[in-house]
């Protein structure tokens, strides 16, 4: 049986290591910080052209 990944989980990982990687910490931070939050269901992502954008519940959610 094959197994179901989550893309999103995925590129978002991906994206924050090729951006550490050039030496981008403070943007691979950033993703850091929004995969947290897609992964404790705090936001939903969605893909415009290649790039995540988060879409957050409420504004509470983006501090937490």
């Amino acid at each position: 049986m094959a197994q179901i990944y989550d893309f999103t989980e995925y590129k978002l990982h991906a994206l924050m290591e090729q951006l550490a990687s050039e030496n981008r910490c403070d943007d691979a931070d950033l993703v850091r910080e929004t995969l947290d939050a897609y992964l404790l269901g705090r936001c939903d992502i969605e893909w415009c052209h290649g790039a995540p954008y988060a879409i957050y519940a409420s504004e509470s959610d983006i501090e937490a």
